[in-house]
């Protein structure tokens, strides 16, 4: 098989990762769709398609001869697969396509390609194909065990004949399988009872192998399937993940986690960031993730780190990140999730694209800021791992940073950009109030609890959160350190951010003197310990006297300004805070 992949590529396995992704995206598929409807030779290709299916099926038997089976594979050209692919594009073939024997036949199929299957477009087919058809097996089990599922899928709106139908007809039934309700999907009250529609086909013996294949192939999996977005992948991911379970009874759990976890977290997170945005496959995936808990230190590959690979998982994470701010509907621990995943997949050469991840990171940071259901020391434990990740992508770049240059090269100045309008000084001291602001549930509790234990209490959560702030500060300073210091001090003297700082130093550095017993002294002291400590290692020894310069007297032309002593910024004599309150 080898020799046929170094001699006869272009004629048999197609085209390579570089180019067949295109042929697949959603558009390409719609005009086929159109053709393929309107053909009238239809019935001719469609007889050769299902004789295809009939031999790949026959691949599955494990005790099929060897002779046959070669002349199989050999029957089995590209141009039949690309005939049993256009059939799959009519949903209205459920039966022909809902065969766990066809599942089995494009594992052996797609095995057989090496080293690197879905580096061609035969490799990618195979692959393709086993998941449309295992979401057809999971379509028609549903249907059968209950009707009430067909009845509700008939009169949904994305009833048509396309293979967008199949992908968000499974995404939902999965949601239901791992949920038990289908009222958001369906817009019903029914509810099926959770497992009632559970397909595993656990007795395929090749899953193993599927899953080592693809774990080795993993770069060009990602390649594949960013370059077309048009599988849905939630209902495989599902079903190769309660074939893994079946493997934490039946052997030790370092074994386990070798040969199973390991491998499959890492397809699954990259199968996560290059999801097609079809109806509900995103919530069906984030429920799929949220069943496997991996240790954070299997993330971490010991091959080295591939550039390309590294630059498309860096631009998959960030366009995630985006899509999930601009729905509103931020999954906190999926994004982190996402963030420890890429974090070890950094290397020099991915230098361009820091500073927008890093912007994209710190935006998902502020709308955590923003949600109020999370507990007081949430924030500052989320802004703390996010700091020390970004920190561990930043240092990986050192060399960049430490050539010898006049001039820093272009992209410094976009991770600038992004350091100052990210606000790091604003953010850590969000935190610090965020954690010191009380809440009914806290007051509550104080009134419950003895004032011996509440100041015990209040006297762990105050430490924790002091050590919490020293690591936040340090990690904000070592991450400016990497930024020239003129072109960080040009920077933030040019973005008005030194007047704001003042500003903070005005108000927690007078906490002392309005009430000498405030219960929240120990944190404004260290808030403003932090705020001067940067100012110190931008401004240098005379910082002080460059703040005090600093100092104005105004008032805030807005009289909604929650701080409106210090305004300076002028408009028509009138002087605001900044912009913000001059716009409100």
């Amino acid at each position: 098989m080898s020799e046929i992949i170094s001699h006869e590529t272009s004629e048999y396995w197609g085209l390579t990762v570089d180019h067949y992704p295109r042929l697949y995206q959603n558009d390409a598929l719609s005009t086929l769709t159109q053709v393929i409807l309107d053909d009238e030779h239809r019935g001719l290709w469609r007889q050769d398609a299902l004789r295809t299916m009939e031999d790949i099926c026959m691949l599955s038997d494990p005790k099929l001869d060897l002779l046959i089976s070669a002349e199989i594979h050999k029957r089995v050209t590209l141009e039949k697969l690309k005939l049993v692919h256009k059939l799959s594009l009519n949903v209205n073939e459920l039966d022909n396509f809902a065969l766990s024997r066809l599942v089995a036949g494009c594992v052996i199929l797609l095995l057989s390609v090496k080293p690197s299957p879905l580096y061609f477009e035969y490799g990618y087919l195979c692959f393709r194909i086993m998941v449309i058809s295992l979401n057809f097996c999971l379509l028609r089990y549903a249907y059968r065990s209950d009707p009430d599922a067909r009845e509700m899928h008939d009169d949904s709106d994305d009833n048509n004949i396309s293979l967008l139908n199949l992908w968000t007809a499974c995404a939902g039934l999965l949601r239901v399988e791992l949920t038990g309700c289908a009222k958001e999907f369906y817009g019903s009250s029914y509810a099926g009872p959770p497992g009632h529609w559970n397909i595993t086909l656990l007795e395929q013996p090749k899953f193993e192998e599927l899953l080592n294949v693809l774990h080795t192939d993993q770069k060009n999996l990602t390649i594949a399937l960013k370059g077309s977005r048009s599988l849905g992948l939630s209902s495989f991911m599902y079903v190769l993940w309660k074939f893994i379970e079946t493997k934490r009874a039946v052997i030790g759990i370092d074994e386990y986690q070798e040969r199973f976890l390991k491998p499959y977290s890492r397809i699954l997170y990259r199968c996560f960031l290059v999801l097609p945005r079809f109806k509900s496959e995103l919530s069906a995936a984030k429920l799929v993730s949220c069943l496997v808990d991996t240790p954070e230190f299997m993330l971490v590959d010991s091959k080295p780190v591939d550039l390309e690979d590294s630059r498309n998982m860096i631009q998959a994470y960030t366009r995630y990140l985006k899509y999930e701010s601009q729905k509103n509907a931020l999954d906190v621990l999926q994004c982190f999730r996402m963030l420890a995943f890429v974090t070890p997949l950094v290397t020099p050469g991915c230098d361009d694209l820091i500073p927008d991840a890093f912007k994209a990171t710190m935006q998902t940071i502020w709308q955590v800021l923003l949600a109020p259901r999370l507990e007081p020391i949430k924030p500052a434990e989320t802004l703390e791992f996010v700091l020390q990740c970004l920190w561990v992508i930043l240092t990986g770049l050192e060399p960049s940073f430490n050539e010898d240059s006049d001039c820093p090269e272009p992209w410094i100045f976009d991770l600038t950009k992004s350091i100052i309008t990210s606000d790091l000084v604003g953010i850590m001291l969000r935190v610090a109030l965020y954690a010191t602001s009380p809440t009914n549930e806290r007051a509550r509790q104080k009134s419950l609890s003895s004032s011996t234990s509440s100041h015990s209490r209040e006297a762990v959560d105050g430490e924790h959160m002091l050590k919490t702030l020293r690591k936040i500060a340090h990690f904000s300073m070592d991450i400016m350190s990497l930024i020239p210091d003129e072109t960080l001090e040009h920077r933030l003297r040019e973005s008005g951010s030194f007047r704001d700082w003042r500003k903070y130093l005005t108000f927690f550095g007078s906490y002392d003197l309005i009430d000498p017993l405030h219960i929240n002294r120990t944190t404004y002291y260290a808030c403003t310990f932090w705020v001067g400590e940067l100012c110190g290692y931008v401004l240098g020894e005379e910082w002080k006297e460059e703040m005090l310069a600093m100092q104005t007297s105004a008032i805030c032309g807005n009289p909604r300004c929650p701080f409106p002593f210090g305004a300076e910024f002028g408009n028509g004599g009138v002087p605001y805070c900044n912009m913000r309150c001059q716009a409100m």
